[in-house]
């Protein structure tokens, strides 16, 4: 006979419930899941976190600190207890909160939602618990959620002490060598000047004296004459070769 028209069947409350169940069920299976083939990942990332030697320290957008690895107990002397839950910008000194906030605040704009992972360098000064300070060189990089929303701000930081020492140091023997081979090129010079002129007689008058008495010198004289010449010339080949030294290391 003629077919009925369809009507949509009705849902009981207790077939809804399952249905809702059944979803928790699938969402909390997929989440273990993840959760598994993810953990050795984040296991090795919290390795490599807690055996660094620099302080990494995670915040969240309200600036509070979320983490704090074990160099950072070392370097800043306080302890994880002490510092997560505190601002950020408690191991600054006052005078310097207010622009490093904006230098974060900057850094957090310029992430913005799109995903961004590029991170920012730059150097401050920090405070340790008992009131020293120290220069640190300071790397911002986001976190964020896996939907790509940013949730917070990871910091690694660095006592730049010894590298800056060195630094000057360096700078401190750069200058001395510079000073020490403008002496030495004041000093050939003076040996260029000051002892061409003295050889240059004593090669004439030498040479003269070969001329013009050469007879009288007898044999022995005139090789005395040809050494006195002979060595002119390897002293002049001395200082030619001093002021061609001094050339290169200008």
């Amino acid at each position: 006979g003629e077919g009925r028209p369809l009507e949509p069947v009705e849902r009981s409350a207790d077939d809804l419930g399952h249905l809702a169940d059944s979803i928790v069920r699938a969402g909390a299976l997929l989440a273990a899941r993840a959760a598994r083939r993810d953990r050795p990942r984040l296991a090795l990332l919290a390795a490599i976190v807690d055996s660094s030697d620099d302080a990494i320290v995670s915040s969240g957008i309200d600036g509070l600190i979320t983490s704090w690895n074990a160099a950072a107990e070392a370097i800043y002397g306080y302890s994880a207890t002490e510092a997560v839950g505190q601002h950020a910008e408690f191991i600054l000194e006052a005078d310097r909160r207010s622009d490093e906030a904006m230098i974060l605040r900057a850094f957090v704009a310029s992430q913005g939602s799109n995903g961004s992972s590029a991170s920012m360098h730059h150097q401050t000064v920090q405070r340790r618990k008992d009131g020293t300070t120290f220069p640190a060189s300071v790397m911002f990089s986001a976190i964020r959620a896996d939907d790509g929303a940013l949730i917070g701000t990871s910091s690694i930081a660095r006592d730049i002490t010894e590298r800056l020492r060195a630094e000057a140091e360096l700078s401190s023997r750069l200058a001395e060598l510079e000073r020490a081979n403008q002496y030495l090129e004041t000093f050939t010079y003076s040996v260029s000047h000051d002892l061409r002129a003295p050889l240059r007689g004593l090669a004439g008058f030498t040479a003269a004296l070969m001329e013009d008495c050469g007879d009288a010198l007898g044999a022995d004289g005139r090789d005395y004459a040809e050494r006195i010449q002979a060595a002119s010339g390897r002293m002049a080949a001395l200082i030619d070769d001093l002021l061609q030294l001094s050339r290169l290391w200008r």
